[in-house]
């Protein structure tokens, strides 16, 4: 089983994900006793999922993985794979991006590997349906 969403859109909505956690919840199988169980639950997770708690513990985020994955495919040497660090709350210019070559790969994989299995050709077209199923499915769920 897979469930799909859209981490633009979960941030977008942040910080009250009110609109996703009883979806979440429901496809992994969490219920509770009571109503109000279930509202203290979705409470604790959205504090659990801040800004604020990310901010504060903002090494347990730093996340090099595409480096190293990288390196383990053979992509890149040890040397040459450049390592970005990613920062919780980084804005503006000093916003981390990916380099070109990493781009180019993913684009390269996303052509090769998604379009053929979802008919999207771009991650913005296939965020966008996303969000639509997701909207559609959180009708749904009782809150």
């Amino acid at each position: 089983h897979v469930l799909l969403l859209n981490y633009e859109h979960l941030k977008k909505d942040s910080p009250d994900l009110a609109n996703h956690l009883p979806l979440i919840a429901n496809f992994i199988g969490v219920t509770s006793s009571s109503q109000q169980q279930q509202q203290d639950l979705y409470a604790k997770v959205a504090k659990l999922t801040s800004f604020e708690t990310m901010k504060a513990n903002q090494n347990k985020f730093d996340d090099n993985f595409l480096a190293r994955r990288e390196r383990e495919l053979g992509i890149v040497g040890e040397d040459k794979a450049e390592i970005i660090t990613t920062k919780v709350g980084t804005h503006g210019k000093n916003k981390p991006t990916l380099n070109e070559n990493s781009t180019a790969i993913l684009e390269k994989l996303w052509k090769e590997q998604v379009t053929p299995f979802t008919g999207h050709e771009t991650y913005e077209e296939f965020a966008k349906d996303v969000v639509a199923i997701v909207e559609e499915k959180s009708k749904k769920i009782a809150y």
